[in-house]
C-alpha cells in the first residue's frame, strides 16, 4: 500500500550536506565518544578566559563526570571550579548541594547554603536559601535556636514567601514561643 503527499518534493538546493557519521557499534562506543567529547569541552574551558563561558563549560565536564563516569570527586570539584569561576552561576552550586546532601556531609551543606544565600540575587532568592539553611539548621544539626534565626532572616527577605512563615511557625512551636506562633498564624492568614 502505498501512501501520495500532497507536499512537494524538497528542492535540490535546499538539502545541506551533513558530516559522515561513523556506525554506532556499541554502547559502550557511546561512552567513549562522550568521554572524547568531554575532554575537548575540558581542554576548551582551560583554553577559555571569559568567565561565564569557563563556568558553563567546567560544570558541563562536571556534569559528565557525575552522570556518565559515576566519579562523584570529581564532579565536585568541577562543579565548585565553574562555581568560583562565575558565583552567580547557581547550576553548579545546586550540584554541589545535591552531591553533599546525597553523602549527608553536612558540615560542606553549611557552607553551600552560606554561598547560596550570598550568590542570591533577588530577594525570593535569598529567602528560599535561609529556609534551606534553617531546615539543615533544624533537620539534621539540631539547632532550634540556628534555624529560628535563618527563618526570621528568610521572612526578613521576603515577607510575602509563605514557606518561610510555615518554617517560622513550625519553629515557634518547636520551642514553644506563643507570641511567635500568633504572629505567624496572623500573617499567614493575611498572606492567604
Amino acid at each position: 500500500m502505498t501512501t501520495t503527499s500532497n507536499a512537494p518534493p524538497p528542492r535540490a538546493d535546499s538539502k545541506v550536506p551533513s558530516p559522515p557519521r561513523t556506525p554506532f557499534h556499541h554502547p559502550d562506543d557511546v561512552l567513549a565518544r562522550l568521554g572524547e567529547r568531554a575532554k575537548v569541552v575540558e581542554a576548551e574551558a582551560a583554553a577559555t578566559e571569559a568567565r561565564e563561558i569557563k563556568a558553563l563549560l567546567l560544570h558541563e565536564v562536571a556534569e559528565h563526570d557525575e552522570r556518565v563516569r559515576g566519579d562523584e570527586p570529581a564532579a565536585a570539584r568541577g562543579y565548585l571550579a565553574a562555581f568560583n569561576a562565575r558565583s552567580s552561576f547557581r547550576p553548579p552550586l545546586d550540584a554541589l548541594i545535591r552531591l553533599y546532601a546525597r553523602r549527608r556531609s553536612t558540615a560542606n551543606l553549611g557552607k553551600l547554603f552560606d554561598a547560596l544565600v550570598k550568590a542570591a540575587g533577588a530577594p525570593r532568592e535569598r529567602a528560599e536559601a535561609l529556609c534551606l539553611r534553617g531546615e539543615l539548621l533544624e533537620d539534621r544539626l539540631d539547632d532550634p535556636g540556628g534555624a529560628l534565626e535563618a527563618y526570621e532572616m528568610a521572612v526578613g527577605a521576603d515577607p510575602e514567601y509563605r514557606v518561610a512563615w510555615l518554617n517560622l511557625q513550625r519553629a515557634a512551636l518547636r520551642i514553644g514561643d506563643h507570641n511567635l506562633l500568633v504572629r505567624t498564624l496572623l500573617r499567614l492568614a493575611e498572606l492567604t
